[in-house]
């Protein structure tokens, strides 16, 4: 299977002329993001598409995965999980790269705030199971918002009306972890 990738987002240095930080849709994954997937969770990354992979472009390395979250249709939605940052690639960024990384709210809430502007128009909402402060606390920054449910959290588009929010709502909370 050829590997589909599209560029949505990039971050630059004003001196540079190549992005070092680049935001991709992805149908598959590559081995080097399943093991970011697994050093994190201890297991295997999902299979099935959407696969959001952010990459770290170094003048001298190949393309490093910084940022990985998995989305998954579910009832003209999505369902959001597996995220995951390897703090270790961070660590390799020049020290301007780290400050503009930083100034446009960090690795993770860039890529999920890109992702809810590229599925503004494509889905009804977005769903999070969240449990983890920290996560929690940019996932709300970048688009999220809390749910009556414990660890549930949502993003919708435009496109979603208010009277269909607390059923789906509802069966995501039914579904538990994600």
């Amino acid at each position: 299977m050829s590997q589909q990738i599209q560029t949505i987002n990039t971050l630059s240095l004003s001196d540079q002329e190549k992005p070092f930080f680049r935001i991709c849709m992805q149908q598959t994954i590559s081995e080097n993001v399943r093991d970011l997937f697994r050093f994190k969770f201890h297991d295997s990354p999902p299979e099935e598409p959407i696969h959001l992979v952010a990459y770290y472009d170094s003048k001298d390395l190949i393309p490093l995965p910084v940022c990985y979250i998995h989305f998954y249709e579910w009832q003209g939605c999505l369902l959001c999980g597996g995220a995951c940052v390897d703090q270790r690639v961070l660590k390799k960024m020049s020290p301007d790269e780290r400050v503009s990384m930083r100034n446009a709210g960090g690795a993770y809430y860039l890529s999920l705030s890109t992702a809810f502007n590229h599925f503004q128009d494509k889905t009804l909402g977005v769903f999070g199971y969240c449990g983890d402060p920290l996560s929690e606390r940019i996932s709300l920054r970048a688009g999220f918002q809390k749910t009556p449910f414990k660890y549930v959290i949502a993003w919708w588009s435009s496109t979603m009306q208010d009277t269909g929010k607390l059923a789906l709502i509802e069966k995501v909370r039914e579904l538990g972890p994600f």
